[in-house]
């Protein structure tokens, strides 16, 4: 019983990851906000699409497992978020 629950987990855990993967590189492919911000804002997309996987695992993760992995995600990805906003601020003083 307990292994045919985690095999129905792990196969709604599979559909969404691949659900989700699938629409957000179509909203970003076919539409004009998701190519605007998929050119100027490479890492929010990023930061979008990794957070939405780490949401989408919550059937088959511990909460506690679930808040570790997003923190480490957040917490490796400030200096990349840092460098892009202010390489994209140095663009925007120059076009100005």
């Amino acid at each position: 019983m307990e292994t045919e629950k985690n095999v129905q987990n792990w196969a709604a855990f599979a559909l969404s990851e691949l659900a989700w993967g699938s629409l957000w590189a179509i909203c970003l492919q076919h539409t004009h906000w998701g190519r605007k911000l998929a050119a100027r804002r490479t890492w929010l997309t990023v930061l979008i699409g990794i957070g939405m996987t780490v949401i989408l695992m919550w059937p088959i993760l511990p909460l506690v497992a679930l808040v570790k992995i997003g923190a480490a995600f957040v917490l490796s990805s400030i200096g990349i978020i840092a460098r892009s906003l202010t390489n994209e601020n140095r663009v925007d003083k120059v076009l100005r």
